[in-house]
Formats: C-alpha cells, structure tokens, sequence
C-alpha cells in the first residue's frame, strides 16, 4: 500500500514534524518507511495505553484490599472487644456466685461444711500420691457427729 508523503500518519514527537532521527526531523523517507515509523509508533502508544491502564487497575485494585483489610481489622477488633467483654461479665458472675456461696456457708452452723470445701472428699478425684483414706474418713465422721448434735455448743 503505497501513500503519498502528504497522506501519511503524522507521528507524534512533541513537535508534529514527523519521526526523528538524532535530534533530527526525517524528510527524505519513503511514503512506506513513514508508514511502517507510524505504525511502531502507533504500537508503542498503544503498548503505553495499554500499560498506563494495567498501572490503574492494579492500584485500584492495591487500594481495594487496604479498604478491606482495613475493615476486617475493625471488625476482628470489636470482635476480641466482645470475647474480653464477655469474658470479665463471666469472670464477675462466677465471682459473685462465689462470694454469695461463701457467705451463705458462714451463715451455716457446721464448721465442717466449710472444710469439706476446702477439700476433695471423692476419692477417685484424688490428685495427690500420699493415702489419705484413714483422715478422709475421720473428717467425714466428724462432720456427721456435729450434724447429728444439732450443731456445736457454744
């Protein structure tokens, strides 16, 4: 395809005056060697449109997974929030129940009761390696012989 050098793509290297070569503007080419120069450099425009959008893209992309990064750490933060919130609620609760319990084993005649506590009386709960059986029993009579008094005398 043959074109005249007035038909030709004007080509663009800030000045309008066609390809250069060394600094200098081209004027002696070829209507198909001006033709091919337009074409590469319609190529690499091309390729630089192409790359500019591919640089966006990506960055669009970059900045999406920071927004979302960003919410799922405000999420996982108010979440541990909860779990601490929860977790000193029932530290509170089980605190109270104890106290109450305590109080209510004061209020109780039997000093026994508050030992039995104190202890482990199941002997398959038993933890420890020395034989405990003898003083597991004694205590365990005691406690009986107090509750069948009808309390201790004071």
């Amino acid at each position: 395809m043959m074109t005249s050098q007035n038909d030709a793509l004007p080509l663009s290297n800030g000045f309008g005056s066609g390809p250069l070569v060394g600094g200098q503007p081209l004027t002696d080419l070829t209507a198909e060697e001006q033709e091919i120069i337009a074409r590469v450099q319609a190529e690499k425009d091309e390729k630089r449109r192409q790359l500019y959008e591919q640089e966006v893209d990506e960055q669009k992309q970059k900045e999406e997974k920071k927004r979302q990064a960003v919410l799922w750490l405000k999420e996982w933060e108010s979440q541990k929030e909860k779990e601490k919130q929860n977790i000193r609620l029932t530290n509170q609760q089980e605190a109270d129940a104890k106290n109450s319990h305590q109080q209510e084993q004061k209020k109780n005649s039997n000093p026994w009761d508050r030992v039995f506590d104190n202890i482990e009386i199941n002997q398959n709960q038993y933890v420890g390696t020395k034989d405990v059986s003898r003083m597991r029993q004694a205590m365990i009579a005691r406690r009986q012989d107090v509750t069948k008094k009808g309390g201790l005398d004071k």
